[in-house]
């Protein structure tokens, strides 16, 4: 039997108040059809709720987010780990 992923609780998921600011200043990563190239909603390719981090965050507009799910998986990865490079060579930690 295999049991449910029930992460511990003492392993928290990385979470930052500055790279979200930072990445809703970003224009929208998405890109699809109805965007308005203004990020107002970050989008966690693993939900938040499902432990997901800020590290797999990427900035949306609104529209994208609502039609986020054209997106393959893969892709938001790709995407999330481009911006979180830049914001760590912009902080100075890269």
């Amino acid at each position: 039997m295999i049991d449910t992923f029930r992460p511990d609780p003492k392993d928290r998921p990385w979470r930052s108040k500055e790279y979200r600011k930072w990445l809703k200043q970003s224009p929208c990563a998405l890109r699809l059809p109805g965007c308005t190239e203004i990020s107002t909603d970050i989008h966690h390719t693993i939900t938040r709720g499902s432990w997901g981090s800020d590290v797999v965050a990427i900035p949306a507009c609104r529209s994208c987010h609502t039609q986020e799910k054209r997106v393959i998986l893969t892709e938001q990865f790709r995407i999330a780990f481009r911006f979180l490079d830049k914001y760590l060579t912009e902080i100075g930690v890269k």
